[in-house]
């Protein structure tokens, strides 16, 4: 029984834990990388995501904004997109967009909104928030290994 427990103990110590990076809301200070967020972090201006689900929002988000650059901007969007724990959306009404991200855990939902308006604006809120994830993803991704 000793043994059983030693080595469960062990497989607990060893088990990667799947690390965070909380973002800056406002586009400023590198990535936070953590284990767990709770809702103070989304308080204090932070929000989460899974440093796993980084590179595929940037994919997604790249593929958005060639959709917005065209000069026959997609009528209806593509819709949606999920990763592990991110949702990521893009919807269009009448001439406004919306880009929104969604980042979840086992306890709660964060979204965030990371362009909202005309064409124009939207992609360029949307190219912002790209540069600054990748900016900061090679650090993070480099410490998750």
């Amino acid at each position: 029984m000793k043994k059983l427990l030693f080595l469960i103990l062990m497989y607990t110590q060893n088990a990667s834990a799947q690390q965070l990076a909380l973002l800056d809301r406002n586009l400023r200070d590198p990535f936070l990388l953590r284990d767990t967020f709770t809702l103070q972090d989304v308080a204090t201006g932070f929000f989460p995501i899974y440093i796993e689900d980084i590179p595929a929002v940037i994919k997604q988000l790249e593929d958005y904004a060639q959709q917005l650059a065209a000069p026959d901007a997609v009528q209806e969007p593509t819709g949606n997109f999920s990763a592990p724990h991110v949702h990521l959306f893009l919807q269009r009404r009448n001439n406004l967009y919306s880009c929104v991200l969604q980042s979840t855990n086992k306890q709660f939902s964060v979204p965030w909104i990371i362009g909202q308006g005309g064409r124009k604006g939207t992609l360029r809120e949307i190219s912002r928030f790209l540069e600054y994830l990748r900016q900061n993803s090679a650090v993070a991704l480099a410490a998750q290994e």
